[in-house]
């Protein structure tokens, strides 16, 4: 009973691990789309006179998905910080579009407002925003089992405002705060450390990002992006160059002096790239801000074009460093093949020109059944379901050679030995009464014994064949005599 339960566990192993290697889960829509709406994530004073604000989030989920460690997205709408909701367009189409292939995503409310005649309380806003979306991050990490979400595969998105905010969300540090933060002569509060208000969710920690996607984003200062681990953290961004709301480089919001200096797309891809951080700028040229929303949703497409692979890209494995086992084999034979062995990882093989006899997860059993050149080809999945690039091992199938030598004769002991040949010549005969290539019938009794010849070639392969041949009884003459008429 043990046994057939041991079978049925590897087929249906084998069954989903099958299943997962021609998955295009992340790439193509394969599911349908539930919403949650109004999931609240947490309460914070925002600016002006009324305290309390409590913030709340609509999470977008794949139906009928069984994964249980699903990357999700973060997006924090655009307006300004004064204006926007976190269902207004794109967001939607967006996160459906994003759950239709497996991720989960989550459309967040931020606190609004600020004195836009002063540049101090424009930098606090964009702070309060960063402040929001760590809190919205230690919910969905406390609540990870609840909505299957991989609390080390978050990515932060949004447009112009939402993304400004991302940005330092991502990159800035406790110590980097702007001297606003603490306090102005007109807004005197401080509004405390970054992972401090909201909720207390992940004990007020701050959880990684995977990436951040910049739709016409900036940041206030370069510098916070430093070349430490903490801050490799991969970017693909769009920008239009002609963007007079958020700087394609560096200059004010607006054009409007009295607001804080920003850094645009470009200049964080010159600085990424100088910190040796994965990213890509997408820079349309002659294009302003938002065009998605204000010029054609055509820019929409296009982003997803981008940005499906880019993300497939970051989230997925390295290439495995080998596949172990002999590149040079003999037809007929079995053997052994096996990648690196990583946790969390499942393994996918392919193979011309020869038999998968068994698989347990890295490790395949081959019966090489045909001569040629072949490929073996292998990948991994990683926990999250995303697969590997492909990795290949060439492997020459050797004939095995064929033996040829002639039929024994039957003999008796007294026969003289009987020299043994075959070919192709330079194997090795054995049996009894097997001398020097020879076979001697006066070292054996009467019977049937057996003679081998075993030869291996220059490439290894190995080949033996035998034959039986009678030794009989010491021969008579036997004479016929006429013994006449007997009477009685």
């Amino acid at each position: 009973m043990k046994q057939i339960i041991f079978i049925l566990l590897a087929f249906v192993t084998h069954a989903l691990i099958a299943q997962n290697c021609s998955s295009n889960r992340y790439i193509d829509p394969v599911f349908n789309t539930s919403i949650t709406s109004g999931v609240y994530f947490g309460t914070a004073n925002p600016w002006g006179i009324i305290p309390n604000e409590d913030l709340y989030m609509d999470i977008y989920m794949p139906t009928n998905d069984a994964l249980t460690k699903r990357p999700v997205i973060i997006w924090a709408f655009g307006g300004a910080y004064l204006v926007g909701t976190r269902s207004q367009f794109p967001i939607p189409d967006y996160c459906t579009y994003y759950a239709e292939r497996g991720y989960v995503c989550v459309s967040i409310d931020y606190r609004k407002g600020f004195n836009t005649l002063d540049g101090e309380s424009a930098e606090r806003a964009v702070y309060r925003v960063a402040q929001d979306i760590r809190s919205a991050q230690r919910f969905l990490a406390d609540n990870a089992a609840t909505y299957n979400i991989d609390i080390d595969a978050m990515f932060l998105t949004g447009s112009s405002a939402g993304c400004i905010s991302g940005i330092h969300t991502a990159y800035m540090d406790e110590p980097e705060r702007p001297a606003s933060t603490y306090g102005t002569f007109l807004e005197p509060s401080d509004l405390g450390c970054i992972d401090c208000t909201g909720n207390s969710n992940y004990g007020n920690q701050r959880v990684p990002v995977k990436g951040v996607i910049n739709h016409w984003g900036a940041i206030g200062d370069t510098s916070w992006i430093e070349a430490t681990m903490r801050d490799n953290i991969p970017m693909l961004s769009y920008h239009g160059t002609a963007d007079n709301v958020v700087p394609f480089g560096t200059g004010q919001p607006f054009n409007l002096p009295i607001w804080p200096t920003l850094h645009g797309s470009s200049i964080i891809h010159q600085r990424l790239s100088n910190n040796g951080v994965q990213n890509q700028l997408k820079a349309w040229p002659g294009v302003g801000h938002e065009p998605e929303i204000n010029t054609s949703a055509a820019y929409l497409d296009s982003m997803y074009v981008d940005t499906t692979p880019w993300l497939y890209d970051i989230m997925q494995p390295e290439i495995p460093a080998t596949i172990i086992g002999s590149t040079e084999v003999c037809e007929g034979t079995t053997t052994i093949y096996a990648m690196p062995n990583l946790p969390d990882m499942e393994y996918c093989w392919s193979i011309t020109g020869g038999n998968i006899l068994a698989q347990s997860n890295e490790f395949i059993t081959v019966d090489w059944n045909t001569t040629g050149t072949y490929t073996i080809t292998g990948s991994q999945i990683n926990c999250n379901l995303f697969k590997s690039e492909d990795i290949t091992l060439q492997v020459i199938v050797n004939p095995l050679p064929t033996i040829s030598w002639i039929n024994l004769p039957s003999v008796t002991t007294s026969t003289t030995p009987i020299a043994l040949q075959a070919t192709p010549t330079g194997g090795t005969f054995s049996g009894n009464g097997v001398v020097f290539n020879a076979f001697n019938p006066s070292l054996l009794g009467p019977g049937f014994y057996t003679i081998t010849y075993e030869y291996a070639d220059p490439s290894g392969c190995f080949v033996s064949d035998s034959q039986s041949i009678l030794i009989g009884n010491v021969s008579y003459n036997f004479v016929n005599y006429n013994l006449g008429t007997i009477n009685p």
